[in-house]
């Protein structure tokens, strides 16, 4: 499968996920639902809608290259899955079971029962794979230590004159344990009577059936295996089985392509990651005193504009009020300005107050 074709498989996924979040939102605010059923179908149908969005965004953020395109698709398909466990576990008490059946959905909006199983997320494994190497090694050296594996006896070193007499001495223990055997067996018949003629011709009869049903057995075992031989040849020549040879080869080749972009994620990863590093070293080197400069002559800017409006200059914003970053908010700058400001016209009314009191004594007088 081309790039393209899973980003076509991302912007369904992504039809999906806004179908449901727009049908969630809805719910969410409208009355709560006392109908059992019905509440059980809008929850299902959620449910399944989430599934289905799973689903696509796993096999888009597994095969996808593009390290900027998997972030967001990363982010996506975890909320997704969080979403997806709280329908699970509202299914579960309006059921009051682990198992729901969505049989009627399914038929109502034509889903295969194939698309509501949920797969595992890939990158669950991919990600801790060197975890689980590790966690398998500790395993297997713990068994080993408590006998649980046979350990493998190693022999000791020998010439192949050596490995040929031991060869030979059991070889003829072998040749002489048959040897008293046959010679035992021998004596045994010797020993025993006369079989009544009678009872030969019962055991021939008796072999002789037994042969029959063997053969019977087996001639029926080849001709079902041609005729079934001979059906699937005839399926194969008019194209209703594909052959198994080459759905086997296009399997391989297709994990191979899989195996290959997975190669090309880890890749783009580490150069996305090198390159994001160098970019804030040339923010931070080139372009970090022209940045300076800048938010000095901001500062200064403000300052002698807040000084020129209440006649002095401003206490520097304190970190819980926001530091620095306080003084690049225009809202912020003017609500520190009116608060400086507030005080000194209450002054200077004050001020004038005084003034007055003070001439109309002086007429008084």
């Amino acid at each position: 499968m081309s790039h393209g074709t899973y980003n076509d498989l991302w912007a369904t996924a992504q039809v999906t996920l806004d179908e449901a979040t727009r049908i969630d939102v809805d719910q969410q605010s409208a009355k709560p639902q006392k109908d059992k059923k019905l509440a059980h179908k809008i929850v299902g149908e959620l449910y399944l809608k989430y599934i289905s969005a799973i689903n696509k965004l796993d096999q888009c953020y597994d095969q996808i290259v593009q390290p900027q395109k998997r972030l967001l698709i990363r982010k996506l398909l975890d909320m997704s899955i969080g979403r997806y466990l709280e329908l699970k576990h509202e299914l579960v008490n309006l059921d009051i079971s682990e198992f729901a059946y969505f049989d009627d959905l399914v038929s109502e909006f034509q889903i295969l029962p194939s698309e509501m199983d949920i797969c595992i997320p890939k990158y669950y494994r991919r990600e801790r794979e060197k975890e689980i190497i590790e966690r398998k090694k500790t395993m297997d050296n713990i068994l080993r230590k408590i006998g649980f594996y046979e350990e493998e006896y190693i022999g000791i070193e020998m010439t192949e004159v050596e490995a040929i007499r031991l060869i030979q001495i059991h070889e003829r223990a072998r040749q002489g344990r048959l040897r008293s055997q046959f010679m035992k067996e021998i004596r045994l018949l010797k020993e025993k009577v006369k079989v009544d003629p009678t009872d030969e011709e019962k055991a021939e009869e008796s072999n002789r059936r037994a042969a029959l049903k063997i053969q019977k057995m087996f001639r029926g075992y080849i001709t079902r295996r041609k005729i079934k031989k001979r059906i699937l040849d005839e399926m194969l020549l008019i194209g209703m089985l594909p052959p198994s040879s080459y759905a086997t080869e296009e399997r391989k080749r297709g994990e191979h392509v899989k195996e290959l972009r997975r190669e090309l994620q880890e890749q783009y990863e580490i150069e996305f990651q090198e390159a994001i590093v160098r970019d804030k070293e040339f923010v931070k080197n080139i372009k970090g005193r022209k940045i300076a400069e800048d938010i000095k002559d901001e500062v200064r800017t403000w300052m002698m504009a807040y000084k020129g409006q209440t006649g002095k200059f401003p206490d520097f914003p304190s970190e819980d009020s926001g530091g620095s970053a306080l003084i690049f908010s225009r809202q912020g700058a003017e609500s520190e300005i009116s608060k400086s400001t507030a005080p000194s016209s209450r002054e200077s009314r004050g001020k004038k107050d005084k003034g007055k009191k003070s001439s109309k004594d002086k007429d008084e007088g």
